[in-house]
């Protein structure tokens, strides 16, 4: 993600700055906003997933990114699938060398499930 960092702004202060676990929904909307950014990065590899490419994986993506936009909490089903072990955009950070940025926003992912989702 070095190279790529210039490019990546919402992603690269998520990163610098992190979430504030006190405002769930907006920490969960950041984390949203650099997936769907690391997503659409031009050279990622698609190889692994059922994705073809960014425009598959992005459709995915905008409708719970608009929901929570709106200030409206996405299902659980929708977004815990992006973050379980070797899912398709845990395969794709590999594949495209960002990696350490999916490690981070799943973590924060983890952090905020259960203030987001308690009775999950």
């Amino acid at each position: 993600m070095e190279e790529q960092s210039m490019t990546l702004p919402i992603t690269r202060g998520l990163l610098r700055q992190g979430i504030d676990p006190g405002l769930p929904l907006e920490a969960m909307l950041r984390i949203v906003e650099a997936v769907q950014e690391l997503l659409a990065l031009p050279d990622n590899d698609f190889m692994w997933t059922s994705w073809r490419d960014a425009e598959q994986a992005l459709a995915e993506v905008v409708p719970e990114l608009a929901r929570l936009r709106a200030g409206q909490l996405p299902e659980r089903s929708a977004l815990v699938r992006w973050f379980a072990p070797t899912c398709y955009l845990q395969e794709v950070s590999i594949s495209s060398g960002w990696s350490d940025a999916y490690i981070q926003l799943a973590a924060w992912f983890d952090e905020l499930e259960p203030r987001l989702w308690p009775a999950a």
